[in-house]
């Protein structure tokens, strides 16, 4: 904003904003070397959003054409795919692994080191239960209710690195404490691993019941960001003054980001306060203002503060003084 002629105060005529930017083009591969309607029903979720591109291809794929793919989502997997592994291992490269009655236990347990699922070789339907504890990306407005079961099977799925439960399993109505769908976090890498096919039976479940692709779509598509978007990045910022001169400016702002790097309209961002001279101290939640936080004190009374900035269940802060 300008400067108005004889306009004593000029410092409230500019304000600093955090904005992440997210680069989310990316480029999928599906690996398969069966043919099932899952890996149509993949792409077209993947490609529901421009930004994204994909190829489906068979395991024996010359692994010099995969230098530009940011995720592989492993299809079954059997011992076809050692090559895939072997590249994806000297990569670092992030997976989405996908399993089912045609997945080959034996090699996929020696193939990777983030899971291990001891299977009883008996088919078995899978209903979904969402873990309503899940915090790596809002889930509220997705309910599997009424889903119908995908098949696997039967066994125990053993997760060996950090991780969140996204889906858990039912089996004729019993809840069976095991994972469906889980997605890994370790380090600088990211996984997620499914357990059973059919998932295009979910796709069209969720238009059933909305009459739209978008909110399954969507769900997916969150999974899809949560996989490529390792890189370090600061996920809780605050934007704040050190000296307040008016009080109708004295405003403090932040900005916090999930784990897929996705605003978090429903986050609880608390603040401490404590006033230098007197040793008060006030805490209070910080308001959603469309797409930031905020914090109003103009009602503080004229001082030194120190504050912290928090997000409730994340181990993020931000300190700070002002005046």
């Amino acid at each position: 904003m300008g400067n108005l002629e004889n306009e004593r105060n000029t410092s409230n005529n500019q304000r600093q904003l955090a904005v992440e930017v997210i680069d989310e083009k990316t480029r999928v591969a599906i690996v398969s070397e069966i043919t099932h309607p899952d890996l149509g029903a993949l792409k077209k979720i993947i490609e529901s959003n421009e930004q994204r591109s994909v190829k489906i291809l068979k395991p024996n794929v010359n692994p010099s054409s995969l230098e530009e793919v940011d995720l592989f989502v492993l299809y079954q997997p059997t011992a076809s795919f050692r090559s895939i592994y072997q590249y994806i291992s000297q990569r670092k490269a992030n997976t989405f692994t996908i399993t089912g009655p045609r997945t080959d236990w034996n090699f996929i347990n020696t193939a990777q080191n983030s899971f291990t699922y001891k299977s009883y070789y008996q088919a078995e339907e899978v209903t979904p239960k969402i873990n309503r504890g899940f915090t790596y990306f809002n889930i509220s407005d997705v309910s599997f209710e009424d889903y119908p079961p995908l098949e696997n099977d039967l066994g125990e799925a053993i997760i060996n690195k950090s991780h969140e439960t996204l889906i858990a399993q039912r089996i004729k109505g019993m809840d069976m404490n095991e994972p469906m769908m889980a997605l890994i976090s370790s380090n600088a890498e990211r996984e997620a691993v499914l357990f059973g096919e059919n998932i295009w039976k979910w796709r069209m479940q969720s238009y059933r019941d909305t009459q739209s692709f978008d909110i399954f779509d969507d769900l997916m598509g969150k999974l899809v960001l949560f996989l490529t978007t390792n890189k370090p990045k600061n996920r809780f910022s605050v934007d704040y003054r050190s000296v307040y001169e008016g009080s109708s400016e004295a405003k403090l702002t932040a900005v916090y980001f999930d784990a897929a790097f996705i605003f978090d309209r429903n986050a609880t961002i608390l603040l401490q306060l404590k006033q230098k001279e007197t040793g008060i101290r006030f805490e209070f939640p910080m308001l959603l203002k469309n797409d930031y936080y905020e914090a109003d004190l103009t009602e503080l009374s004229a001082g030194e503060f120190e504050f912290t900035a928090s997000v409730e269940n994340e181990d993020l802060q931000v300190s700070g003084n002002f005046t």
